[in-house]
């Protein structure tokens, strides 16, 4: 039995989309791959995500003109489903955040790291610093802009550039654009979540690229933010829809007193609970999606459809991988079961 709750497509070309994700998955990623407790887990981001950009997904809500394969930020949304599903190793999340973020401006830097973002050849981490101690300093001189701090975390540890909010002494908001390199530090620190590199990020007068400037970099900061958003989200329906189908299965398949567990008002009002969860977090990212999508949509918007998506999902992914591991009983707290993952 199969009940369908991850990569939901509403069009045809959605359908197209999840099965060529899906196919790529297969022939380059298993979450068996994260099952050895004894070793390191064999984690290649870059090669999953590489094979991903090859069927368009690292510029998917990107217009062909913006070099990206013209899709809509609802597609990016239901790929995001078979992602999470699968716990791939990937940075769609910063690349989301990214792609939000540079899409909405026009200047030439902007552009050309926007370019190679939707091939898959430029690897970015976000980090939008203003609400934290941490924010970056820039020191503007001679039409030179150096940025310097610290960021305690940010995912991916095999970055590439760093798009990130700064300000300078004089408080204006900038939205720049550091490569790493000299100046740049990036030390990975330890993270529960075995399919996503977390870093620490210190930065000192390493040379960066303004890319917006005041209420501009705010609104893209705002937009990026947004985009990052919505790829968590994505991926965490497909966390939930993905503990839901295994426990549904395992709860046929396995019986006591003589009949299937999901016979039992205490696993199955549990698990229609888990359904009716999957739904709501799905309405939402796809909400989201289309504030994305619609161009009008103010910075206030997309905050308010962020913090829906946030308020909804995060919970309900907890309570699914939960729900996961108390159905299947004590083989779900082992390493012979992949459930440990999704929790």
């Amino acid at each position: 039995m199969s009940l369908n709750q991850v990569g939901v497509p509403d069009t045809d070309d959605q359908a197209a989309l999840l099965e060529a994700v899906g196919g790529v998955l297969r022939r380059v990623w298993t979450p068996d791959m994260l099952l050895d407790p004894e070793g390191e887990p064999a984690v290649d981001g870059r090669r999953v995500w590489s094979a991903l950009a090859g069927v368009g997904l690292a510029g998917l809500p990107l217009t062909e003109g913006r070099g990206g394969a013209g899709g809509t930020w609802g597609d990016l949304a239901v790929a995001g489903e078979l992602l999470g599903a699968t716990v791939a190793p990937s940075p769609f999340v910063p690349v989301a955040g990214a792609l939000g973020a540079l899409d909405v401006l026009s200047t030439d830097a902007g552009a050309e790291i926007l370019q190679g973002i939707a091939e898959g050849a430029v690897v970015p981490a976000v980090a939008w610093t203003g609400e934290h101690p941490s924010t970056l300093v820039a020191i503007e001189s001679g039409g030179a802009v150096t940025v310097s701090g610290e960021i305690d975390a940010v995912l991916g540890g095999r970055i590439d550039v760093l798009v990130a909010r700064a300000e300078t002494a004089a408080g204006e908001v900038l939205l720049v654009v550091v490569e790493v390199g000299e100046g740049v530090t990036v030390t990975p620190t330890e993270s529960l979540d075995l399919a996503r590199e977390v870093s620490h990020l210190a930065l000192s007068g390493a040379s960066a690229r303004v890319i917006a400037r005041g209420e501009q970099a705010e609104r893209a900061v705002r937009r990026g933010r947004a985009g990052a958003v919505l790829a968590l989200g994505a991926e965490l329906v497909g966390v939930q829809g993905h503990c839901l189908e295994g426990s549904v299965a395992y709860a046929l398949e396995r019986t006591q007193f003589g009949q299937p567990i999901g016979a039992f008002q205490g696993v199955k009002h549990r698990l229609a609970d888990v359904l009716a969860a999957v739904e709501l977090s799905r309405a939402t990212v796809r909400h989201l999606a289309q504030c994305l999508d619609d161009l009008g949509s103010t910075p206030e918007m997309l905050d308010e459809a962020s913090g829906l998506v946030l308020a909804s999902v995060t919970p309900a992914a907890v309570a699914a991988g939960n729900a996961y591991i108390q159905v299947l009983g004590g083989i779900g707290y082992t390493w012979e079961h992949e459930a440990p993952l999704y929790y």
